[in-house]
């Protein structure tokens, strides 16, 4: 793979405990509060890199959904305790779908990203975020090509083709929107009502904001009618384009304003 950048939020430099301070404190809260997205008995806490009493409480917390005998509950995070707290981007990002047709590939890919929740803290913020967007992260970084890449990225590891051979090293929906025009592989909403068809899983949906203007991105899982069953990330509930988290959403190209870039090279 190209974007590496996960195996840094895989490290912790020293164990932390209650009195500490600093980076790695604040990665392992941003852990503990995912974690409390996924398992309501756990409470989130303030990320401020001080591994204060709530820190430690959450930390115990955490360590009791692992079956940890209570003689040995203590609020030390080590690297064995911080890998249980990443193992969920790990699995993400080592899935290896092998011997597979590459759109198949991309599908799964996608999906274990979305079996992790996969998500951010804030505003387009926390480990997630970072590893898809090769180590940024704030408000004018939103991600969704940025986990569409990854997808792409590692779909494409167990081949002899890059995701860059397929598409721009950007994570802007209208410089990937403007090449794929380039290289005619472009479907405009209005020739995709005429014929949907031509829609392929593994295929990327653009929500089109003006004819050179594209506002968000995500991959097609399938067609059925006027419907795209999409994975796609930075979105929510609503499909919004600064959303929370990878999700799995229903966009009808009948009644929205969406493009479609093909890939044929893919099959």
């Amino acid at each position: 793979m190209q974007k590496t950048h996960y195996l840094k939020e895989l490290q912790l430099a020293k164990s932390c405990s209650l009195g500490s301070r600093g980076p790695d404190v604040k990665r392992i809260q941003e852990w503990l509060n995912l974690w409390a997205y996924k398992l309501p008995t756990l409470l989130r806490i303030k990320i401020d890199g001080d591994f204060g009493p709530a820190t430690a409480a959450a930390v115990i917390a955490f360590k009791k959904t692992l079956g940890i005998s209570p003689e040995k509950l203590t609020s030390q995070v080590n690297a064995d305790v911080f890998a249980e707290l990443t193992k969920p981007i790990k699995q993400a990002f080592t899935f290896k779908p092998q011997g597979l047709a590459v759109r198949k590939s991309l599908l799964l890919c996608a999906e274990q990203h979305l079996q992790q929740n996969a998500r951010e803290i804030g505003f387009n913020e926390g480990p997630w975020v970072r590893s898809y967007m090769n180590g940024q992260e704030g408000k004018s970084w939103p991600w969704c090509m940025g986990f569409v890449q990854t997808v792409f990225d590692q779909a494409l590891s167990f081949s002899d083709k890059k995701y860059t051979d397929f598409m721009p090293a950007t994570f802007s929906c209208d410089v990937l929107g403007q090449h794929a025009l380039k290289q005619k592989n472009l479907l405009r909403n209005k020739d995709l009502k005429r014929n949907s068809a031509l829609v392929k899983p593994g295929d990327l949906f653009l929500v089109s904001n003006t004819s050179l203007d594209w506002t968000h991105t995500g991959i097609i899982e399938k067609v059925e009618g006027n419907i795209f069953y999409t994975l796609e990330g930075n979105t929510n509930l609503a499909g919004s384009r600064e959303g929370v988290a990878v999700m799995r959403r229903l966009r009808n190209f009948h009644t929205n304003p969406l493009d479609v870039i093909r890939f044929p090279e893919l099959g």
